[in-house]
């Protein structure tokens, strides 16, 4: 249900969309008055209403109540149609109200899946930790960035999983081959917050929100000339979503994001195969550490 408040504010603004109408009218009348010499708006008992209390609707409530006294032919149609507008303003916001509440009872419910998640992740994988998974998430972002500036992505390959690798490999080749430098410089990550958790008999999903400020722009590589962004720090803010298979357990030591195999902990030294040359695991699997899917 509607308030009290919220019907007048809708009856109201649906009468002020018509004072301009009204306004017209009465000036249109009132010149073919002068005109005419027949007619004058004057109604015979003092003219507009003025002083405290009534509030903007009022007064147009006035005006309407005096054009169909005085001039029914337009009052009456007048307001005929500002009822209707005022009824449909009326169903329109119970509309919005029930769309608000089906929105936010989506949004509960979504909530309480990702809880559910966290905590089933949390069942298979007693170690892991937000705080921590957080703080490795930032030192791959860094590296993302970093990579990308220099539109080479040996450094930051290894926890990329296959399909974000290939998307980035050719959105950098389109970069070299036009020229194009991507430019970051004073990164500053502000926060790294989880929105959104899943996790079912396939993949635990982690999508991570990092709020964040940098110089960044596009350049010519030959000119060095602006081509777009800002030459100025400027805030931004990326979703992460991290994936990984159930039953992996939280890492005490380097992993992926760190450039050590997950399984062995040697060094990666990493081709397009994804492949630990020491141990042979394959790494961008999600069988070991959490793997970058999407940006």
């Amino acid at each position: 249900m509607r308030s009290r408040r919220q019907l007048r504010k809708i009856f109201a603004w649906s009468l002020l969309l018509f004072a301009l109408i009204l306004i017209n009218v009465l000036v249109s009348e009132i010149a073919f008055a002068r005109a005419g010499g027949g007619h004058g708006y004057s109604g015979g008992g003092g003219g507009g209403r003025s002083g405290g209390g009534g509030g903007g609707e009022a007064e147009l409530i006035w005006l309407l109540i005096r054009l169909i006294i005085y001039y029914p032919h337009i009052g009456i149609p007048l307001a005929i149609v500002v009822a209707v507008l005022a009824w449909k303003g009326y169903l329109k916001g119970e509309d919005t109200y029930v769309d608000y509440t089906i929105t936010k009872a989506d949004r509960v419910k979504h909530d309480s899946f990702s809880k559910v998640a966290l905590t089933q992740l949390k069942q298979r994988d007693p170690g892991f930790d937000e705080n921590f998974f957080n703080g490795r998430a930032k030192k791959a972002f860094r590296l993302i960035q970093d990579a990308w500036s220099a539109r080479k992505l040996d450094k930051a390959q290894a926890f990329l999983s296959d399909g974000i690798y290939e998307q980035f490999s050719i959105q950098l080749a389109e970069m070299r081959e036009k020229g194009i430098i991507d430019h970051m410089e004073a990164l500053e990550i502000l926060t790294a917050t989880p929105v959104k958790f899943q996790s079912d008999k396939n993949f635990d999903v982690i999508h991570l929100r990092i709020d964040a400020s940098a110089i960044n722009y596009r350049k010519d590589e030959k000119t060095g000339k602006l081509i777009n962004g800002s030459r100025s720090p400027e805030p931004f803010a990326e979703v992460w979503s991290f994936m990984r298979k159930p039953g992996v357990k939280t890492l005490k030591k380097g992993g992926l994001m760190e450039g050590q195999c997950p399984n062995c902990g040697n060094p990666i030294q990493i081709g397009r195969l994804s492949k630990c040359e020491v141990c042979g695991a394959l790494l961008r699997s999600g069988e070991y550490d959490w793997v970058l899917t999407s940006i």
